[in-house]
């Protein structure tokens, strides 16, 4: 009766990929990139933003 709702449309030369949520990392380099990113970049916007 119909198609269901994944079968939709056929789309042809389209390739997907997905992981399993059980195989992502949630906050990959988290602490060895992110927080000197965060740093870096409020350092540099700091005085743009805040009087001296």
């Amino acid at each position: 009766m119909g198609r269901h709702f994944g079968d939709l449309a056929k789309i042809r030369h389209v390739i997907t990929y997905s992981l399993s949520p059980f195989e992502q990392r949630a906050f990959p380099n988290y602490f060895s990139k992110g927080i000197p990113n965060v740093w870096r970049r409020f350092t540099s916007s700091v005085f743009k933003v805040a009087p001296q």
